[in-house]
């Protein structure tokens, strides 16, 4: 009989027929259950309680369609930028779509949190946007530090909606604010349908901080990496810290800053 790790084992009693227990697999305490262990379930009680010998399904992963590769969203390299940011800087989209877009870039956050900003999160003192937990993905609080271009962005889009709650408030209540798809249709309205959406902004920050950087590091808030190396001792970096902006940031924005200055043309500076 094949040996099995204990915690992989579970056997079961001797059938009427006298055929001896069969090493099953299960999942190792703590795992996250995959979708071929919670199928293989019910059969593992049934088995254990003497109610059935085998699972009829557990070679049914060898002839299943296999699971379809995730596709990236689209985004630029580096070569692309100089050309799309003089694009977007002669955008003729409307304020809020237009600030919006850029926060996505100089910020690599991701479009919905951008749209549900609130102008209590933005401290234009100290250059700081505080996003509360229940907004993040990782459901924990997160500090973006905000460039000058960012800041010039949001005083002109102030004028406008600082006497709101959000920053792009939208029509209605059904709709309190832009829509999902603004972003996009400002991208597309300066000629990158289909090259660039919002989402593909933070592929493209990443890309540019591997190649800066020149090795990928983990830029995720409680990673196994940072865990480890505060448990060492070793003294973090800032922006490695839970709960502050991903590293790859400051090199989108001073790639940008590089490649279009001033990035975002503010009403004091527009070409």
């Amino acid at each position: 009989m094949t040996s099995c790790p204990p915690w992989a084992t579970s056997r079961s009693p001797r059938s009427p027929q006298g055929t001896a227990p069969s090493c099953r697999p299960r999942s190792r305490p703590g795992a996250r259950p995959t979708p071929a262990t919670r199928s293989a379930l019910p059969f593992s009680q049934a088995i254990a309680r003497g109610l059935c010998e085998n699972n009829p399904a557990s070679e049914l992963g060898a002839i299943a369609a296999p699971t379809p590769k995730a596709k990236q969203y689209p985004h630029l390299l580096e070569p692309e930028l100089p050309a799309f940011l003089q694009a977007l800087r002669r955008s003729t989209s409307r304020t809020p779509a237009r600030v919006a877009t850029w926060l996505v870039l100089l910020t690599a956050s991701r479009p919905g949190v951008v749209r549900y900003a609130e102008w209590t999160e933005i401290d234009f003192d100290r250059a700081l946007w505080s996003i509360p937990a229940d907004k993040m993905k990782a459901r924990r609080d997160h500090v973006t530090p905000l460039c000058r271009q960012a800041l010039e962005a949001l005083r002109e889009l102030h004028r406008m909606t600082g006497r709101g709650r959000y920053l792009f408030p939208g029509i209605g209540a059904k709709q309190p604010v832009i829509s999902e798809n603004t972003i996009n249709l400002t991208l597309n309205k300066v000629g990158y349908k289909g090259r660039l959406v919002g989402h593909g902004s933070r592929h493209t920050a990443s890309t540019l901080h591997g190649n800066t950087v020149g090795k990928k590091t983990s830029w995720k808030r409680g990673s196994s990496a940072g865990a480890q190396g505060a448990r060492r001792g070793r003294r973090l970096q800032p922006s490695r810290l839970p709960g502050t902006a991903p590293r790859h940031a400051p090199v989108v924005r001073q790639t940008i800053w590089t490649h279009s200055k001033p990035a975002y043309p503010g009403t004091a500076d527009r070409l």
